[in-house]
């Protein structure tokens, strides 16, 4: 569909585990390509992927659809693009926003507050690139694939209180575990700083979902003053 692509390697490495170059999840996966384009695939859509290519000598980055006909013929929409020195400029319109925003979700995280309420903590198996590999596999598609047996392994083993201080910088999960049922209070990180000072906080889900739409609300407003036009669409597709 395009002329003009990201020179890469064939050989490039990933920086996945095990040497993956995307993941595929229960609905969707993605992948990055060796050209540089990422792919989405959707997989009650048979046939359909988006692409998000990185631009090279046209500059530009833009998102396509492409789906597949019931009579097998392949069709392709370009749903949008921008110019990369413009996606430069709207990140550093919303960054100052966002990431602030963001933070102001979480709080500091008392692990007195953790043993009285008796939460258990549930380390993200995707906190680390060991702790991802223990879980997934590589399959015949070069993605990254959940052993679901693992998986549910992990998130059925809790960090002790004690340890927590001493695990690796990661994200993990708050949970309610009671008779009746299991709760997931909060999401929660580690982070050590520079000076070795651990810090902890965590955040309501619900409120990190709120943000979340209010963050793609914000970049699509901030966004559509730099889009190009539909009109121009051809001139950067040949370039």
């Amino acid at each position: 569909m395009h002329s003009s692509e990201v020179s890469m390697s064939q050989g490039q490495g990933y920086l996945l585990p095990h040497g993956a170059r995307g993941i595929d999840f229960e609905r969707f996966s993605w992948e990055v390509r060796p050209d540089g384009k990422v792919h989405f695939f959707a997989k009650d859509q048979e046939g359909a992927h988006w692409t998000v290519h990185p631009g090279g000598p046209s500059g530009v980055l833009d998102l396509h659809q492409a789906s597949l006909g019931d009579d097998g013929t392949k069709s392709y929409q370009t749903l949008f693009m921008i110019k990369l020195d413009d996606l430069i400029r709207v990140a550093n319109e919303t960054g100052p926003i966002l990431i602030p925003s963001l933070l102001q979700q979480f709080r500091p995280l008392s692990l007195r507050w953790v043993r009285r309420r008796k939460i258990t903590i549930v380390r993200d198996p995707s906190s680390t690139d060991g702790e991802l590999a223990a879980v997934t596999h590589k399959n015949r598609r070069k993605r990254l694939e959940f052993d679901a047996a693992r998986l549910q392994d992990s998130f059925d083993r809790s960090t002790p209180l004690e340890e927590v201080l001493r695990m690796p910088d990661g994200w993990f999960r708050l949970m309610a575990i009671r008779r009746w049922g299991t709760r997931w209070i909060g999401v929660a990180v580690k982070a050590t700083d520079t000076a070795g000072v651990v810090h902890l906080v965590w955040a309501r889900p619900a409120d990190l979902v709120f943000w979340g739409e209010e963050a793609e609300d914000f970049l699509r407003t901030a966004a559509a003053k730099y889009l190009i036009s539909p009109e121009d669409y051809p001139k950067y597709l040949r370039s």
